[in-house]
């Protein structure tokens, strides 16, 4: 007699179980797939991300650039190798935005012109460069202040 106050419970239980497991699968079966498609306002979007965007996240972008790509301008051969190089570290990569670079680079980017003069003067390009620190000088929600050291080997200067 005990085993059946045990045994019906249970079974009941079973029964309830794979009767709502079956109903669950039946329910899903007869949703249809949403066919309307929405706009995005990518627009919108991007504000969202640049109100959310962290200053780490750009310290992190700004160190990187630092390490990789700005020691590159010291290693280029010629002017038009450093506009092209140095307009695509400072995301100047449109024509429009290029050229508006090139018109303010003496006024905006007076450290291009110490590239073009080191050029110039066959100083560089540099057979290798290695960074040797980094630090951040001012971080705040505002403005954050990164500088780089780089040690470079050049070539035998022209006599």
């Amino acid at each position: 007699m005990r085993k059946w106050f045990l045994l019906i419970p249970l079974v009941v239980g079973l029964m309830a179980c794979s009767t709502e497991t079956v109903k669950t699968s039946s329910n899903q079966g007869e949703k249809k797939p949403n066919t309307t498609v929405s706009k995005i306002d990518y627009k919108k979007k991007s504000e969202i991300i640049d109100r959310i965007k962290s200053p780490e996240s750009v310290l992190s972008i700004l160190i990187q650039k630092m390490e990789s790509e700005w020691p590159t301008l010291f290693t280029v051969k010629t002017e038009e190798d450093l506009l092209q190089r140095y307009s695509f570290i400072t995301w100047n990569i449109h024509p429009e935005a290029k050229q508006r670079l090139q018109k303010n680079l003496s006024t905006l980017h007076p450290e291009n012109q110490e590239y073009i003069k080191l050029l110039k003067e066959g100083v560089l390009p540099a057979k290798k460069y290695t960074v040797t620190n980094i630090s951040i000088d001012e971080y705040s929600s505002e403005s954050i202040t990164v500088t780089a050291q780089y040690e470079l080997l050049l070539q035998r200067l022209r006599i």
